[in-house]
């Protein structure tokens, strides 16, 4: 019996030592080194750099926002964005741009984190292996907004039955980046007509307030830099759009193709909805919100850290599959495009397969670390819930 005992404990101690070397040491060397190439190759926080930044000290300093030429669209330079970002940015602007760079990259990897502790996970493995996820490393190295969206998505959930702030958190979003929009298809279909009501509230005043410190002569310019940068970047797009025109659709066949697979995606997240199917719901319409957009960056695929981690909150294999997609990319390169999509569409079944009426599973929110033993020296308390769940 002691025996079996000893080699219990060193069959955990050794599954322990591998947990935190491939999820905690594996993660933070890995995020080091492509912090230091992504310097040395300078782009490093490229979307801050070179457009959130410059709009912000354009806004301080009375000048447009939205002058770029052809050029600088090419080169991803310019600022596609409502006036209302410009005012979320315009606090960046004030320290020095290199110091700006480091300190909005950071903060992505801190709403990361915040992200998975305020949808209540603890186990520490899927800590790692998001921050090893492709599109999140993207997300930080260049310093753009999607894992911040990404938490107030999250806070949305979990305030989800407070109307007055799920409603201006997605108020705050859709002012930020409209693409978030479908989120409010959950609130209308899962009957939060409160929170939907402060939405429209949030936008409205947020937007009229933006327009009225820049200009409302800036609507104009803004639509046609939309426009523009819309018809530059949507053949390096991730989703049907330029799948489509890829592989010998017209652009209208596969603008009609992906939104005619939106619309059937934005039924079955009312269904569900209507149906007390909530978790599934929302899913979805993190989902819709890639399926709308016209143009999918990589770092898009950020958000579906959401709802993997409501649905799977302990380690699976759907948490690598994002992390291993860069073995076929870089073995396929030729087939990026596809590769990337069949990830996307295998993490949301994985998300899906928890939380839809069909799985016969009730989603409950985990109250202790799995597969971590007592000597792995983790103490009680840690990585706690930062917030509890609201009285249904």
């Amino acid at each position: 019996m002691g025996d079996r005992r000893r080699r219990r404990a060193s069959r955990d101690g050794l599954s322990t030592a591998a947990g935190h070397v491939c999820f905690v040491a594996l993660p933070l060397i890995v995020t080091g080194v492509w912090a230091i190439v992504a310097l040395r190759k300078h782009v490093f926080a490229g979307d801050f750099h070179y457009s959130f930044w410059p709009a912000g000290d354009r806004l301080l300093h009375g000048r447009s926002l939205y002058a770029a030429t052809p050029k600088d669209l090419a080169a991803g330079i310019g600022f596609p964005y409502s006036p209302a970002a410009a005012l979320f940015f315009a606090p960046f602007a004030l320290p020095p741009i290199g110091v700006a760079d480091a300190v909005f990259a950071l903060l992505n990897v801190v709403a990361l984190v915040f992200s998975l502790r305020v949808l209540r996970v603890t186990d520490y493995r899927v800590f790692g292996a998001a921050l090893l996820w492709v599109p999140v490393m993207s997300a930080w190295q260049l310093a753009n907004v999607t894992l911040l969206l990404g938490l107030g998505v999250a806070l949305i959930w979990r305030y989800r039955d407070r109307p007055v702030v799920s409603g201006i958190l997605l108020g705050l979003l859709v002012s930020l980046k409209l693409f978030i929009w479908p989120v409010g298809l959950w609130l209308v279909a899962t009957r939060r007509y409160a929170a939907c009501g402060w939405v429209i509230a949030c936008v409205i005043v947020v937007n009229t307030a933006a327009l009225a410190v820049v200009g409302f002569d800036q609507i104009s310019p803004y639509l046609r830099l939309v426009k523009a940068v819309t018809g530059v970047q949507e053949l390096n797009s991730y989703n049907l759009i330029a799948f489509g025109q890829l592989h010998g659709m017209g652009r209208t066949a596969a603008y009609k193709l992906q939104f005619a697979i939106a619309g059937l995606a934005a039924a079955c997240c009312f269904l569900l909805g209507r149906r007390r199917h909530d978790v599934a719901a929302f899913t979805v319409s993190v989902a819709l919100c890639l399926l709308f957009a016209p143009v999918v960056h990589l770092h898009y695929l950020a958000l579906l850290v959401v709802p993997l981690a409501l649905a799977r909150p302990r380690l699976t294999p759907a948490w690598l599959f994002p992390v291993a997609m860069i073995v076929p990319i870089a073995v396929f390169p030729q087939h990026e495009l596809v590769i990337v999509m069949a990830t996307v569409v295998a993490v949301i079944a994985a998300a899906l397969s928890r939380s839809s009426p069909f799985s016969g599973r009730q989603v409950a929110p985990p109250t202790e670390l799995v597969g971590i033993s007592p000597a792995a020296g983790v103490p009680s308390g840690f990585l706690e819930p930062i917030v509890e769940p609201p009285a249904r």
